[in-house]
């Protein structure tokens, strides 16, 4: 990032003005995970944030300016929440990402997804489901192009913790049951995961069986681009 750029960042202060105090994750979100807060700029400019504020108005969004401190993947969030259904949130007992697909990974010499981690940001992220998946990934891809050229599909990690941040603060889910995030990562054989943050405070991480991979509840969470 430029200097001219660091010089225009928005401040915390002026971005919870635009998008009120419960759109917005601050750092202080680490004291909740006993996590070191670090201090990071906000990458994106006043204009993208009143635009997204004034979708939220419209219940055509309900875009979160999300704080994500890095070295977060999901592995790391797995071993932070654990397992104990008595302790939401927590994530299911099934490991079937923790098994055997490192040894399918390794061989195609890629990244192990459950430990790869996006980087620290801000990141303005839509909790609102898009573009069920009728037409499949693909389908969703185009639709994704189709809204527009600043939008991208949410990785699962930033999602997860963002969702997860929220309910640590409120004790209140802003996922919905019935669906399900499509991300980003492949997971063995080949299926892109999908996750979800249930009522009950329980975490799933899932791929789609055939059958599914054309069904309604398999939707998008939108994330916007960088400005700079």
């Amino acid at each position: 990032m430029g200097e001219e750029n660091m010089n225009n960042c928005l401040t915390l202060t002026r971005a919870v003005n635009i998008l009120t105090s419960d759109n917005v994750i601050k750092p202080s979100i680490c004291a909740e995970w006993d996590l070191p807060e670090v201090s990071l700029p906000i990458r994106y400019c006043e204009q993208t944030l009143r635009e997204v504020a004034e979708s939220n108005k419209k219940g055509d969004t309900n875009f979160f300016l999300a704080y994500f401190p890095g070295n977060m993947s999901l592995l790391r969030l797995r071993e932070i929440c654990g397992w104990d259904s008595a302790k939401p949130p927590y994530f299911c007992k099934e490991c079937w990402w923790l098994e055997k697909e490192e040894e399918y990974w390794q061989w195609k010499k890629m990244p192990y997804w459950p430990k790869v981690s996006s980087p620290a940001n801000f990141y303005l992220i839509d909790f609102k489901p898009h573009f069920p998946a009728i037409n499949g990934w693909e389908g969703q891809e185009k639709e994704i192009a189709r809204f527009g050229r600043r939008y991208l599909r949410a990785s699962e990690d930033v999602f997860l913790f963002s969702i997860l941040s929220v309910y640590k603060l409120t004790g209140k889910n802003a996922m919905s049951d019935y669906w399900w995030h499509w991300g980003k990562s492949i997971s063995w054989p080949e299926e892109h995961v999908m996750v979800r943050f249930l009522a009950d405070g329980r975490v799933s991480v899932s791929r789609p069986l055939f059958s599914d991979r054309h069904h309604i509840y398999l939707c998008v969470s939108l994330c916007r681009k960088f400005d700079f």
